[in-house]
């Protein structure tokens, strides 16, 4: 789910972004949440700490809106 809501908020088109850079840069290596967090930021060009605060390490699914 946080996936699909990542998607929505930063679009199709910088999603597949991020996931392809996310694969070319740690292929068959081990990296951290924060790593995916900051090129999430990077590539979209957007702050999406709330994003991920919510659906990560926050207890309990949130609400889509």
């Amino acid at each position: 789910m946080t996936l699909e809501v990542l998607r929505q908020e930063v679009g199709a088109h910088d999603f597949t972004r991020i996931l392809r850079r996310w694969a070319d840069r740690y292929e068959g290596r081990s990296t951290s949440t924060r790593a995916f967090i900051r090129l999430s930021e990077r590539i979209s060009d957007e702050q999406l700490e709330d994003l991920f605060e919510a659906w990560l390490y926050t207890a309990g699914k949130p609400s889509l809106s």
